[in-house]
């Protein structure tokens, strides 16, 4: 739930931050769904860029920026930070800083900047490290509820651009991340405002 919530609050801060991205989302949304709610799988699959958005405001702002593992066999991890290889046995627990491995120039081209159209499919499959972007973890202990949560994200942001447009009643400078159980957002204030009222 929190982590939820804290994801769904990130993707609001970047909707809101760039707005030419929350205009693209919402006529995506429109082109697919009219205003109606998505009712298959296969609805869903017709916003690529809302998943360029959800997955996007996850790389840049991991609610789960730090993963705890732990080696199931004795190995040598090497990789491009490490000089020579580091050693590490059965057991050995290690910290995974998820936020740093999707920070890499060499996996996401312009590290920092927000561009949900690298997630479209055309785009992925340049994509070279696919184990870069590990929001829910990996592996053996790979969050069970990541589908559930995908689309709870999909569907409250759906719901909330159909109906409205959010605008920034805050400097974005005095949005603090706060790391407890997870990474969430301070200070952030937007203003909802019904889309109708924005046409008239």
């Amino acid at each position: 739930e929190d982590t939820t919530a804290n994801s769904l609050a990130w993707a609001i801060y970047f909707l809101v931050k760039y707005p030419a991205v929350q205009t693209r989302l919402r006529e995506e949304i429109k082109a697919a769904l009219g205003d109606g709610l998505p009712t298959s799988g296969d609805q869903l699959r017709a916003l690529p860029y809302l998943d360029g958005v959800i997955h996007e405001s996850m790389r840049l702002k991991p609610v789960a920026p730090i993963n705890g593992l732990e080696a199931n066999e004795d190995f040598v991890a090497t990789g491009t930070t490490l000089k020579s290889g580091l050693a590490l046995r059965k057991g050995d627990f290690i910290i995974a800083l998820t936020r740093v491995m999707a920070s890499r120039e060499a996996d996401f081209p312009d590290p920092g900047a927000f561009r949900p159209e690298r997630w479209l499919p055309e785009n992925r499959a340049n994509q070279v490290n696919q184990r870069a972007f590990i929001p829910f973890g990996s592996g053996p202990r790979l969050c069970p509820g990541r589908s559930l949560a995908l689309l709870e994200m999909k569907l409250v942001l759906v719901m909330i651009l159909q109906q409205f447009e959010i605008e920034a009643r805050v400097d974005f400078n005095e949005v603090k991340e706060a790391l407890a159980f997870t990474m969430s957002p301070v200070g952030l204030r937007a203003a909802f405002i019904p889309v109708e009222e924005k046409s008239e």
